[in-house]
């Protein structure tokens, strides 16, 4: 086959979405190329699988963080059927209200909290419906039917340092502490692939293929007509009778319209590629979150402890039997939002892990909380090495390049030892080790996250809808000089969302179907919506 009618490159929680929505009911057909493989693997869809997982990812590195001492960050990204949604810890969060006002405030009419609603609804079903959740969506969003008690111990600190219980990050408001919605039912991870791809599969206008890495965009007189990809050693051609779609996210998406001459023309010649459109946002505008860990000892036991054989045999039994317990867990359960400038909107999220985490593999009784400044003001930039598609891209996120992001940062660090030493935590014998009581000072404490942070796993922006110069796709996804081509994945968000990028990243797959499809999602009485065509 070298016809169809739409090419979707990449089958994360962009390209399924598409997928999905665009055979349903129609005639249109549509071809899906994923570079990883199935998600066939039991550990995709045991929830606390994912730790094992690693080997199912683009295995990135960022250069030199000259503002993190020149450290270099591992960064991974997603490489299966569901991609990152396939491998992640399930947190589900949308953010706040004010992150797609801010959206639309730049020009990105239609992409407002009060337009997007709609579609976080129609994506996921919710064991309740109310004006901010949906039930009948592909998309299994809940709680984890089990918690370990120093989650539960978090949550009660949280409250004791004076923050309010909140039941619902995705509700009216985000500020407090309480548990995360995930991505999982009855025992099981709810991904793109499970929720989307795998419904569809029989249908006989879609086609998916693993193992299918796209090298290059096939341009012809300023449309895009197809792309070439590499499976199975071959070089292979795809034609697109209607648009080709990518959603391989915000770095793979980039370095592909790089490669195909699309972007700052005078990069694109330093590294030998003949410019194709001078589009110069293309690799711009990266933002990511910084995770801080903060890890302590406790004096019970651990999801560490899941090493001894009759703790995992014991776990196992709880799962088999009643689809809870420890296998369940996304190891991080709990979480909270504070705004360290009392303007009651959140700029520091932290969560709760019962391990040791930043990367310490050893058993013992663990415990360990992620700091993350939520809107970091540092951008940084997705460029190429080489035209070679087997080079990887140079990605550099300029983690803490601007102070105020690390001003931030350190009100976060100085909260979470504070919460350390509440009672709750006390009972439980939660003694702090990293960084430990003797580092105080700015210097220290500045050392320490250099050498202990990691990426939040949440990259976006590297091809922002809007209308300025330094936009890449309008706000219908198009791409800025090219026709038929469309980017739906995260690398279109303007601006990073205060919280995870999962959610958000399945509303763009939701609305870009929709864009695709000449249609949209309009609110009526209440909460109901309609669709309406736009064609």
């Amino acid at each position: 086959m070298t016809r169809t009618d739409y090419v979707v490159v990449g089958a994360g929680p962009g390209g399924a979405v598409v997928a999905n929505r665009l055979t349903a009911g129609s005639q249109a057909r549509v071809v899906v190329l994923e570079a990883g493989p199935a998600d066939i693997h039991p550990m995709v869809h045991i929830p606390s699988g994912f730790t094992k997982l690693r080997k199912y990812g683009w295995p990135y590195r960022t250069v030199e963080q000259t503002a993190l001492g020149g450290v270099a960050k591992g960064y991974p990204q997603g490489r299966i059927l569901g991609g990152a949604t396939s491998t992640n810890a399930m947190i589900y969060v949308r953010g706040q209200r004010e992150d797609y006002d801010e959206w639309a405030e730049q020009g990105n009419f239609g992409w407002s909290y009060d337009d997007v609603l709609p579609y976080f609804r129609r994506a996921e079903s919710y064991p309740r419906a109310d004006h901010y959740h949906g039930t009948s969506g592909p998309l299994r969003v809940g709680r984890l039917p089990s918690y370990h008690a120093l989650s539960e111990a978090f949550v009660a600190a949280g409250q004791e340092i004076g923050l309010p219980y909140n039941q619902d990050f995705n509700g009216a408001r985000q500020l407090g502490v309480g548990y995360y919605d995930v991505t999982q039912r009855h025992g099981l991870r709810s991904s793109a692939s499970s929720a989307y791809l795998w419904p569809a599969r029989h249908r006989p206008t879609l086609r998916v293929l693993t193992g299918a890495t796209v090298t290059e965009l096939i341009l012809d007189q300023g449309r895009a007509v197809g792309v070439r990809y590499l499976r199975r050693g071959q070089v292979e051609t795809l034609y697109a009778d209607r648009e080709v779609v990518l959603c391989g996210g915000a770095i793979n998406t980039p370095a592909l319209l790089l490669r195909s001459g699309i972007g700052p023309a005078d990069e694109l010649r330093q590294v030998g590629v003949t410019p194709l459109v001078d589009l110069p946002g293309v690799g711009r505008n990266l933002q990511d979150h910084l995770d801080v860990c903060l890890t302590a000892s406790t004096t019970v036991p651990s999801y560490n402890e899941l090493g001894h054989s009759w703790r995992l045999a014991a776990a196992l039994a709880e799962y088999a039997l009643h689809h809870s317990g420890p296998i369940t867990s996304n190891v991080c359960e709990a979480g909270l939002f504070w705004d360290s400038d009392a303007s009651q909107r959140p700029d520091i999220q932290m969560s709760a892990l019962p391990t040791y985490g930043n990367g310490q593999r050893r058993l013992g009784h663990g415990f360990t909380i992620n700091v993350s400044n939520l809107r970091p003001i540092s951008r940084g930039t997705v460029t190429l090495a080489s035209p070679d598609p087997s080079v990887a891209p140079v990605i550099d996120p300029r983690f803490l390049a601007e102070p105020k992001d690390w001003q931030i940062t350190r009100l976060g660090i100085d909260r979470a030892r504070e919460l350390l030493q509440t009672r709750a935590m006390r009972a439980f014998g939660v003694v702090e080790q990293e960084p430990g009581p003797r580092l105080g000072s700015d210097r220290e404490l500045r050392d320490y996250t250099n050498a202990r942070s990691r990426t939040g796993y949440h990259p976006v922006g590297t091809c922002a809808m809007g209308i300025g110069p330094q936009a890449v796709v309008d706000p219908q996804l198009r791409v800025y000089g090219v026709e038929q081509l469309r980017i739906v994945d995260s690398s279109v968000m303007p601006r990073l969302i205060s919280g995870n990028t999962m959610a958000p990243a399945y509303l763009v797959g939701e609305k870009g179907a929709d864009l695709l499809l000449g249609r949209e999602l309009v609110r009526s009485a209440g909460v109901a919506v309609r669709s309406v065509d736009r064609n």
